[in-house]
């Protein structure tokens, strides 16, 4: 009986192998960076009745800057410039206006969408 030798089946076997973890790396990179572009968090929330403002605190944990922030407080306000977030960093922004209750607050970018809660006395 003629077969394959065993030099050529190992071969085989080792170019199809690392065909398959090219093709599985070049997949699970794709799906990973796709997905941790610009990810928006809300640290922080707070109110001054003083200066008439609320602050929110905005994270970008992605790997790219958001930039065309909107940040929005539900019966209050919202930015009339629209910030930018560096990727890994953190930026503080004003909404002027004040209300006392709890506000739903809002951060949307091309990319991404947070929302979170503050309460103002």
């Amino acid at each position: 009986m003629k077969a394959v030798s065993t030099v050529i089946a190992t071969l085989l076997m080792l170019i199809i192998t690392i065909a398959l973890a090219g093709v599985a790396y070049t997949y699970i990179s794709g799906v990973f960076t796709a997905r941790t572009a610009v990810a928006l968090s809300i640290e922080d929330a707070f109110c001054d009745p003083n200066l008439n403002k609320i602050y929110v605190v905005v994270r970008n944990d992605g790997t790219t800057d958001a930039t065309n922030v909107n940040v929005t407080v539900a019966g209050v306000g919202s930015l009339t410039n629209y910030i930018t977030v560096p990727s890994g960093q953190v930026v503080t922004a004003e909404i002027n206006g004040y209300a006392s209750g709890a506000h739903t607050v809002i951060v949307t970018s091309p990319n991404s969408v947070a929302r979170g809660t503050v309460i103002c006395q």
